[in-house]
């Protein structure tokens, strides 16, 4: 049995940003107001450049007791929640 084309449920417009884990629709993804902000690089967990010392005294010396070790390796910011560091498009998962 075939089903009559005007009765068939529209496919959904809205899908899942890969980059900003946000939905939009994707009907309405040009212009700078639709697109996201997202990092493109991962967030990542550094080794301090002092090494050990850093880590047996941190307690001693105040100029380590900022480090926080972990940054986006793309623009080092070191939030977690950081807004991402570059514009652009959304881009679906079902998307190459």
């Amino acid at each position: 049995m075939s089903s009559h084309p005007s009765l068939k449920v529209p496919a959904s417009r809205h899908k899942l940003c890969r980059r900003c884990h946000s939905y939009f629709d994707s009907a309405d993804n040009a212009g700078r107001a639709n697109g996201c902000n997202y990092h493109p690089q991962p967030y990542v967990n550094r080794y301090h450049p002092e090494g050990e010392r850093y880590y047996a005294a941190v307690d001693e010396n105040p100029k380590h007791k900022g480090w926080s070790g972990s940054c986006w390796e793309c623009c080092g910011a070191e939030s977690k929640d950081a807004p991402g560091c570059v514009w652009g498009t959304h881009i679906s998962y079902d998307e190459p």
